[in-house]
């Protein structure tokens, strides 16, 4: 309508634009010019409340919600490592066998297009030549449109569409293009859409909230890292002790870490930032803690080792568990191994108590027993985790064997039962009741 509107005004016969308006009669013409002005007043209006939403600070998914009311089909957002951050749009036809059955996880699974699409797909980001249109080879019955998004000059993500609601036409093609830099002009002024949005990232963060991925797409990722899978990684929580929910806030750090700790992947998650990185870089960790953890407050928690991404809440829970503890104790960092026993024994006290948890005769033994009373129990304690070995748990209390012999004789006159013919529960139990009476 826009191209007929400007041809007619320049008055050339023989344009198609006047073998258009020829065979239409003056009412005719008064007709099509009020509506393609309604036309053009609608998109005006569209155009300008984008506008305002994003001086208001709107969200990304209620922006695109705006843009799809001029769209035919769905509309998505998604980061440079193809990490879905928004979208917008009804389905009207069937997502069966198109790539957004496989978005739902809130990733593409990049094994859908094949090496010579992606190739192509790198190369138009390259060209920057607008909406960029395919027929992939797993789904040649639909036509997809993606759209490269560059803030400052930096490649910030991408929005793709699917033609599943209705074919693409050259007006929804262009429109996309318009999409486009609104969701640039968007990015631009909003820095914790910004900070998301062109890292590589974010299939870290919707790990570490519990969505699913295949193991295909975090080997995938990880390889264009240039990491091994098969790697063995841990999670660092870096926490300050002024807790806010304002990501902002946190992204001076988060962008210090990325660049202090080497080879490392750092986001925002949670009120805290998240530092993946490999066994190997640990030490550089540890070199830059530091600089990393200064005097106001913020302290480290480390997870246990591991390689399993599915678990990736769980080891994040861990680091952050950690990180409280460093936080409850002073300290700067801490790992979950080192801190697990004490953790687990303030959370029997918390729910049981003491007087409950532990045996009654191994507390009073701690409790009022004064000196020797508590030798018997770390005596108890070091002989149990050597599992019975006399000569090793010797070594760890840095007593002579025989004075252990004597007081693990002792200890079974006390406590009426053979020490050294513990079953496997019983030993946890004696285990347990040690620990908690050891840190009352």
């Amino acid at each position: 309508m826009l191209y007929l509107a400007a041809a007619s005004s320049s008055g050339r016969r023989g344009s198609r634009a006047g073998c258009v308006l020829e065979g239409l009669d003056e009412q005719e013409v008064t007709a099509l010019a009020q509506d393609m002005n309604a036309c053009i007043a609608e998109y005006s209006r569209w155009y300008e409340e984008a506008l305002k939403m994003i001086l208001g600070h709107a969200s990304l998914e209620e922006l695109l919600h705006h843009c799809a009311a001029m769209l035919d089909n769905p509309i998505a957002v998604f980061d440079n490592s193809m990490t879905l951050l928004a979208s917008a749009g009804e389905f009207r036809g069937s997502v069966e066998g198109t790539i957004w059955e496989l978005v739902e996880a809130g990733s593409q699974d990049l094994t859908f297009y094949s090496p010579r699409e992606r190739a192509e797909f790198s190369a138009s980001i390259q060209r920057a030549a607008g909406p960029y249109r395919m027929r992939p080879d797993a789904d040649p019955s639909h036509e997809y449109v993606s759209s490269h998004i560059k803030v400052h000059g930096q490649p910030a993500g991408h929005i793709g569409l699917v033609d599943i609601n209705a074919p693409f036409t050259r007006g929804q093609v262009e429109l996309v293009g318009v999409v486009t830099e609104i969701v640039r002009f968007y990015l631009a002024n909003n820095d914790l859409y910004f900070d998301a949005a062109r890292q590589d990232d974010n299939l870290i963060v919707s790990l570490l909230a519990g969505t699913p991925a295949s193991e295909e797409m975090v080997g995938l990722y990880l390889r264009q890292r240039g990491w091994d899978p098969a790697d063995s990684c841990q999670l660092a929580v870096f926490m300050s002790a002024l807790a806010t929910d304002d990501a902002l806030e946190l992204l001076p750090f988060a962008r210090r870490a990325a660049t202090e700790i080497s080879d490392s992947i750092t986001v925002l998650f949670d009120g805290v930032a998240v530092t993946l990185m490999r066994l190997s870089t640990c030490r550089s960790l540890q070199r830059s803690a530091d600089k990393l953890l200064p005097e106001e407050g913020m302290c480290c928690g480390l997870s246990c080792e591991f390689s399993d991404f599915s678990r990736l809440p769980d080891y994040y829970r861990q680091a952050r568990i950690a990180s409280e503890w460093a936080m409850d104790a002073g300290e700067r960092t801490a790992r979950f191994a080192d801190v697990q026993p004490d953790i687990f024994a303030q959370t029997i006290v918390e729910h049981l108590g003491r007087g409950v948890a532990c045996d009654p005769v191994v507390l009073a033994l701690w409790d009022e027993e004064g000196d020797a009373g508590r030798e018997l129990v770390r005596c108890l304690r070091a002989y149990l985790l050597a599992g019975g070995n006399i000569a090793r748990a010797a070594r760890e209390l840095y007593v002579h064997r025989n004075t252990l012999i004597y007081r693990i004789g002792k200890l079974s006159r006390v406590l009426g039962i053979d020490v050294t013919a513990l079953d496997g529960n019983t030993t946890m139990y004696y285990l347990c009741s040690c620990m908690l009476a050891m840190r009352g």
